[in-house]
């Protein structure tokens, strides 16, 4: 699932988040789509793939900041 840009449902799910709660969809707990314009501020499960994304075009201080999230 894409955890950015997410509207109306966006407080409630960084709530969830927030206190650890997975998708109900099993499909969806495999990885996370990021942006990275937009910080989560929760832990986010380790044996997940991560994806990345930005709005304009990437730069080298993008990348930076990724590396510095790991």
């Amino acid at each position: 699932p894409m955890v950015f840009d997410m509207g109306k449902n966006d407080r409630l799910i960084r709530s969830y988040l927030q206190k650890n709660i997975d998708w109900k969809e099993p499909l969806c707990r495999g990885s996370y789509g990021l942006s990275v314009g937009e910080p989560i501020n929760a832990k986010l499960r380790s044996d997940r793939r991560v994806f990345y994304f930005n709005s304009r075009s990437w730069n080298e201080s993008d990348l930076a900041s990724l590396e510095d999230k790991e």
